[in-house]
């Protein structure tokens, strides 16, 4: 038998799962996780009492109320979520985490940046991020420049959960139209961010409200630390595979302004030849 001490099997309590009887049950039917998803993000919560939040990608807001209600009764926490968008990406009806509107005690600890990219924010954030929940673009780029961008400004410790890590086998409900296999980013994301990984254990395969069916553990996190860092070529490298959008000539230029500020010489001219290269296939 094969033995690692490099992973831990979340199984979510009973006593942990009742936080959850806090938000309503009509609220919930927004999220586009499955039940034991959002179980067992609330449970590692819970478990690790991080102190410092950030969540990146909101849409209506459901994963914002579950991480605010798992930390409501703790002393100085606080929450920040960033959207590219003002308004939820699948309407622009409603504005970005209008749910949390709803939820007065539980706005206290929160605030909240849109229309940007990650580095945008991430300084006026700052340091000493002891957890953050990714939940953006699963497409190349998506996930794999959120990451690089929040990699500074992490605690030594910090848990990142990515969610939508096996989104290339999920497949809806009565054999309509599956997902691209090009969402691979979070799955490769995840296996390249060396540290302790964090594994759902209460696992079932079920659909989430939109009828997608998982087919295996759809979310993960990884414990950051001090290892880490040697890993961070592995996941630059990443970049490289065909991108499925290209951001805008503004943000790109600021990317390499970001990279120049954070990353040594030699990252930041391979993460110009990157760029040019998608540029030039697109």
């Amino acid at each position: 038998m094969i033995e690692n001490s490099n992973f831990e099997i979340i199984i979510p309590e009973i006593s942990e799962n009742k936080l959850l009887d806090n938000l309503k049950s009509e609220d919930m039917k927004y999220s586009q996780m499955t039940k034991h998803e959002r179980e067992f993000i609330n449970a590692i919560i819970h478990r690790k009492k991080p102190k410092k939040l950030l969540e990146i990608g909101v849409s209506a807001g459901c994963s914002t109320l579950i991480i605010l209600n798992a930390i409501k009764k703790e002393i100085n926490t606080k929450l920040y979520s960033i959207d590219y968008s003002k308004e939820r990406y699948k309407s622009n009806d409603k504005s970005t985490g209008f749910l949390v509107e709803n939820y007065f005690e539980l706005k206290k600890k929160w605030n909240l940046y849109t229309n940007g990219l990650t580095m945008k924010f991430i300084e006026d954030i700052g340091d000493k991020i002891d957890f953050c929940f990714i939940d953006t673009k699963h497409k190349n780029p998506g996930g794999i420049l959120d990451f690089l961008m929040i990699f500074p400004f992490l605690e030594e410790g910090a848990i990142v959960v990515l969610h939508d890590t096996k989104l290339n086998t999920c497949d809806y409900i009565n054999r309509q139209p599956c997902y691209s296999r090009l969402d691979i980013t979070n799955n490769m994301l995840i296996n390249c961010i060396y540290g302790k990984r964090l594994i759902q254990g209460n696992f079932t395969k079920e659909d989430d409200n939109n009828g997608l069916k998982t087919i295996l553990p759809n979310i993960e996190g990884v414990e950051i630390s001090e290892k880490t860092e040697n890993n961070i070529y592995g996941i630059l490298n990443l970049l490289s595979i065909k991108w499925e959008y290209l951001p805008a000539n503004e943000e790109l230029e600021n990317v390499l302004i970001f990279f120049e500020k954070y990353y040594e010489n030699y990252f930041v001219r391979i993460i110009r030849e990157i760029i040019e290269y998608q540029i030039k296939w697109f």
